[in-house]
């Protein structure tokens, strides 16, 4: 704190979010090495048998700088396509409030629009609740 200035430090309260019972935090992440020009990773996920998926955030990267492209699906319905370069991160508010069941998935697809081989990586951030 400077001398004479204010103590923000005062006003600053930590927060956390609470989860209801029967709910848990989740974190995916996978990577993998993709060819060059149209080679293309795909993570696919559903929620386990008696829970609910909400997605809450996205991020998408790769080893080569240009314009990579990232498309999402849910079954066959595209919610969205998403150039990048190098790292994305894609906060998914709307999508938060509509779960993926376990009867349903949900593709993450990244091509590597690259001259050369790319190592591409997705983390996917959400939470699962349990029914019933």
């Amino acid at each position: 704190m400077a001398i004479g200035g204010p103590d923000y430090y005062q006003y600053v309260t930590p927060s956390r979010t609470v989860l209801a019972p029967g709910q848990f935090r989740y974190m995916g992440y996978a990577t993998e090495v993709v060819s060059a020009s149209g080679g293309y990773m795909e993570l696919i996920v559903s929620a386990p048998e008696g829970y609910l998926m909400y997605l809450s955030c996205i991020i998408v990267s790769s080893s080569k700088s240009c314009i990579q492209t990232a498309i999402l699906k849910k079954d066959d319905v595209t919610y969205g396509r998403f150039d990048f370069d190098i790292s994305k991160v894609i906060p998914l508010p709307e999508l938060a409030a509509y779960p993926i069941t376990s009867s349903e998935s949900f593709a993450i697809r990244i091509t590597n629009n690259a001259d050369e081989i790319a190592r591409v990586s997705i983390t996917i951030l959400g939470t699962f609740e349990q029914v019933g």
